[in-house]
């Protein structure tokens, strides 16, 4: 069985160090397109324009225009929870001295 939190409308992943390649490739170029346009003008044709491969080789790294951009999706996903921990954490460790000054006030009882 394979990761559960692996996106299902992928139909593959890189495997290889040419299909490593082209997967990226894809993903790049996505990219950069959506800092140009909105969403809704991505196309498949467009993309694969961009990337140098026939429309049908796209298709053979992912299902649709909207699993490439759900992978997108999923990858700022990741990358965004990754630094949430860290950001908590010293957002947390500021906030420790106010907090129990605060409840030392109140009479409030607790570490």
């Amino acid at each position: 069985m394979g990761d559960p939190r692996a996106p299902a409308t992928t139909r593959m992943r890189p495997s290889t160090r040419r299909t490593l390649i082209g997967w990226q490739a894809i993903l790049d170029t996505a990219a950069a397109m959506l800092l140009e346009m909105p969403v809704a003008e991505v196309s498949l044709n467009e993309l694969s324009r961009r990337v140098g491969l026939a429309k049908s080789n796209v298709l053979r790294y992912f299902e649709s225009r909207e699993a490439v951009l759900l992978e997108l999706l999923d990858r700022a996903s990741k990358q965004w929870l990754d630094e949430l921990p860290a950001s908590s954490l010293q957002a947390r460790q500021s906030q420790q001295p106010q907090t129990r000054s605060s409840t030392e006030h109140s009479g409030a009882l607790g570490p």
